[in-house]
């Protein structure tokens, strides 16, 4: 009886076509002007380790921070992209199909921790915004 190898590729080309690139800091940093569904895709598939991040700019103060988690809300809005508008209790930024809410954040030094007990000591600026 003759046996017959399967293998998971018919040529080289399939086989190059199907290798996942690897994770570095750029292709990890969040791009606010793509859309929210690949914006919350990539903190989603990013998180926990390496983690998706982004460019915080608050009046003086420059920050990279990491995003581990974020919710989707679809609504018309006039903000800028990457525009922060936050409140007491939640923080969001703007993109093209409407706010991404992060839930899970973590500024460079610190822990990571839930936007809740971050806004108990961090204010934003009202021109606050992501890049």
């Amino acid at each position: 009886m003759k046996t017959v190898r399967s293998t998971p590729y018919r040529n080289r080309e399939d086989a190059i076509s199907k290798t996942a690139y690897k994770l570095n800091t750029e292709n990890c940093k969040i791009d606010w002007t793509a859309s929210m569904d690949t914006i919350y895709n990539k903190i989603r598939g990013l998180s926990p380790y390496p983690a998706a991040w982004s460019t915080l700019y608050n009046g003086d103060a420059i920050l990279d921070v990491k995003i581990y988690t974020s919710e989707k809300e679809k609504i018309a809005h006039d903000y800028e992209i990457g525009q922060i508008i936050s409140t007491k209790k939640e923080t969001k930024v703007a993109v093209k199909e409407g706010f991404i809410k992060i839930t899970e954040i973590k500024l460079p030094g610190k822990r990571s921790m839930d936007i809740k007990s971050l806004l108990n000591g961090y204010h934003f600026e009202t021109d606050a915004k992501m890049a």
